[in-house]
């Protein structure tokens, strides 16, 4: 049995500049940690609390995040490429340049959220709820937003171009 770290490990880790990823950091509660810069490639942080965490220029990248909650977390610069977000709350968090290309975001809350030149190219957003957020500036490229809801967002700049956005409710 693979053995968790704790909070206070994680925090040690991070703290000094060490690296976390391939950990198993299931169910985790990093609540409000500055994570700023870590490397969370390939981690296990399904369901994991990071709310109001900042995770700028963090690398989370082909990590399993399912369930995750990110709600009210700063994600400027950080990396979620080819991760795994389905069902992850993104409520309300400042991800300017994010980039979550080819990530998994099925079913996801991504509501009032900050995501303005943020990359979502070649990434599952269906049924994804993106209500009441600023996008502009956003890369859907390529994505795939079928029955996504858009409304009140402000998308000015995004591209869509190549993108599957059947029954998707889009702000024009």
């Amino acid at each position: 049995m693979v053995k968790k770290l704790t909070r206070a490990e994680v925090e040690i880790i991070a703290a000094s500049g060490g690296s976390l990823s391939g950990e198993t950091l299931s169910d985790i509660d990093l609540s409000g940690v500055d994570l700023s810069g870590v490397d969370f490639g390939n981690a296990d942080l399904r369901y994991a609390n990071l709310q109001g965490s900042d995770l700028s220029r963090a690398n989370l990248s082909g990590a399993n995040l399912g369930g995750a909650n990110f709600a009210g977390s700063r994600l400027h610069h950080t990396s979620f490429r080819n991760a795994d977000l389905r069902w992850s709350i993104l409520a309300d968090v400042d991800a300017i340049s994010a980039n979550f290309c080819c990530a998994g975001l099925l079913e996801s809350n991504l509501s009032k959220g900050s995501f303005n030149r943020a990359d979502f190219s070649k990434s599952d957003l269906r049924r994804t709820i993106i209500n009441g957020a600023s996008l502009l500036n956003v890369n859907f490229e390529e994505a795939n937003l079928a029955m996504s809801d858009l409304s009140g967002s402000d998308a000015s700049g995004a591209s869509f171009n190549g993108a599957n956005t059947y029954g998707t409710t889009i702000p024009r």
